[in-house]
């Protein structure tokens, strides 16, 4: 490990989203580990953190088996996969190239692009399929609106990588900053009810709009949904979860006088919604426990409304 990342659990009261999100969605794809982590300067105590794998060389090797393929992570200010022709400089200030920098050849990515956007609508599949991990890419969209995880592509168009696998020659999604999932980031939705297949910015995500345009990739993806909800995502999992952590880092949590949010918003956030006020405005951050439970109780409404509920069979949870 060449590089420590430590979240402060900003706009997370709970201290808990990106631990239980990145342990259930490396159950489905490739994804950073997260551990917690106490720190102290000189005998001082700083304070409790999340600690979160660095998407790195190492990791892609560890993932893929090689490490040689270009990896680019999206902007801050939003990537929404869109192909911009030819050139290359267009896509310079969405995306960041974070390996074979020296070469800077972004022409595959292009390409991709290309096919993501343009390939008939009769042969996506196929087409698109040919470079890029369309399984991988339906895993992450279903993930994201499980626990309603809208900073991220599907939402906010930011915090993913994608890697162009040498191996397999397609390229893969690579979730990051899962700091706000559970609703934590509304992105102007309803977390509770937003629509897994009706998406309000589905003319600027030719990912999730081409994936949810195709028959027989919506009914995987929504199987997904399905899955994710009845095992590692489901209701029981992540209040098994959510109660073996507090139990870890209460202590911590009491002891660190420098937390954002304090103690009784940790005890309180885990079962239910903490508001946070910043000056004159205020933010319903969704309680991890209540969360889950509204939020699946709507998306089987869902599921059952698209004929999937009960007639879909997905492959087992390994990536893919």
């Amino acid at each position: 490990v060449e590089r420590l990342n430590f979240s402060n659990g900003a706009k997370d009261p709970s201290l808990m989203r990106e631990k239980i999100a990145y342990d259930i969605i490396r159950r489905y794809m490739p994804a950073p580990r997260a551990c917690y982590a106490t720190i102290a300067v000189a005998g001082e105590l700083i304070g409790l953190y999340t600690q979160v794998e660095q998407v790195d060389e190492m990791f892609l090797d560890r993932h893929f088996g090689n490490d040689d393929g270009n990896l680019y992570k999206s902007g801050d200010d939003g990537a929404a996969l869109l192909y911009k022709g030819q050139n290359q400089s267009s896509y310079e200030s969405d995306y960041e190239l974070k390996t074979n920098e020296s070469d800077n050849d972004w022409s595959g990515f292009i390409m991709m692009l290309d096919k993501l956007n343009n390939a008939p609508a009769s042969g996506f599949a196929e087409t698109a399929g040919r470079c890029l991990n369309l399984d991988n890419c339906m895993r992450y969209c279903a993930f994201n609106m499980v626990l309603s995880n809208f900073d991220s592509y599907t939402g906010s168009g930011r915090n993913y990588y994608l890697y162009d696998d040498s191996v397999s020659g397609r390229f893969a999604l690579i979730p990051w900053d899962l700091n706000l999932s559970f609703g934590a980031y509304a992105n102007t939705w309803n977390v509770t009810t937003a629509d897994a297949v009706n998406i309000p910015n589905l003319s600027q995500r030719p990912l999730a709009r081409r994936l949810l345009q195709n028959d027989s990739l919506r009914q995987v993806y929504l199987g997904y949904i399905q899955d994710m909800m009845e095992g590692a995502a489901g209701y029981d999992s992540i209040a098994a979860m959510a109660d073996r952590i507090k139990a870890l880092i209460a202590p911590f949590v009491r002891a660190d006088s420098n937390s954002l949010h304090g103690y009784a918003d940790f005890l309180t956030n885990i079962e239910i919604d903490v508001i946070l006020k910043e000056g004159p405005l205020q933010t319903v951050i969704p309680g991890i426990k209540s969360f889950a439970q509204k939020r699946y109780a709507n998306l089987r409404t869902q599921l059952s409304g698209y004929g999937t509920a009960s007639a879909l069979t997905v492959r087992s949870a390994t990536p893919g």
